[in-house]
């Protein structure tokens, strides 16, 4: 298959670099995207802005280079086009939770359509061609909780809450689509999947607590949920313990 990047050139502010040049989840964002993309593509051609594409007669997905996507959503994406057999372009709906609260706010790259917005990512079975449909991926939105308001503070807006997807992806237009993408979008989505699979899967919730019997910890200190990433420099006398019920120590939250 046929990789098409389309450069975006507008630089994030105060970054000062195009948005495939800033590290997200500890890795370029080019990086992030070349890596998920692999297991789909042979080769790959680079458009900057202004540059035409030659025609092709193959299949090619093709996707602006701003873009911020995990294997969860690229999976769906690609399962789905593949499937459908047709020119398609990855969209939102409008009343997406994790779309609307966080993907949309302060972004210029989606177009709107109806009750839908358009992302820069198309699919092709036989090459670009126009008039590609959309193609709606549900982002599988969790709410959750990150600042609980005092009762005799809160009105009838409730707690504040992140929706956080279980399938990501956004485009990056703002120093807040970067928070969003490396943190809610991505460290609080690993936590969220986590939890999940512990929710639905038996066998693996017996896991757990058959390893803190096993390390005579309590569950939220086992090693089964408490995951430390590469490049951390971790106090010897901290205690790690996990929250919901996952704890990711990674370079971006490198200590306690």
């Amino acid at each position: 298959m046929l990789k098409v990047v389309l450069h975006a050139q507008n630089q994030i502010m105060p970054f000062c670099e195009p948005a495939r040049e800033l590290r997200i989840q500890n890795s370029p964002l080019w990086l992030h995207q070349r890596n998920l993309l692999a297991p789909y593509v042979t080769r790959e051609m680079e458009l900057k802005q202004g540059e035409r594409l030659q025609p092709v007669r193959e299949q090619a997905i093709v996707y602006r280079d701003n873009l911020f996507f995990d294997k969860y959503y690229i999976q769906a994406f690609m399962d789905q086009a593949i499937k459908l057999n047709k020119p398609v372009r990855a969209a939102f709906r409008s009343d997406d939770p994790a779309f609307r609260e966080h993907a949309l706010p302060l972004s210029t790259s989606y177009t709107p359509a109806g009750s839908l917005y358009l992302a820069d990512l198309w699919y092709y079975p036989n090459g670009p061609v126009a008039g590609a449909e959309p193609l709606v991926i549900d982002m599988q939105a969790r709410e959750i909780g990150y600042y609980h308001v005092p009762t005799y503070m809160g009105d009838r807006s409730g707690d504040l809450v992140f929706q956080v997807p279980l399938r990501a992806m956004m485009a990056i237009d703002s120093w807040v689509h970067v928070f969003i993408a490396d943190m809610v979008f991505g460290q609080f989505a690993t936590g969220a999947r986590y939890e999940k699979k512990a929710n639905d899967e038996l066998s693996f919730k017996l896991k757990i607590f058959s390893k803190a019997i096993y390390e005579g910890r309590q569950v939220l200190e086992c090693s089964e949920v408490v995951k430390v990433g590469k490049n951390c420099v971790i106090d010897p006398s901290v205690v790690i313990k996990a929250r919901r019920p996952l704890a990711i120590m990674s370079p971006l939250m490198p200590a306690l």
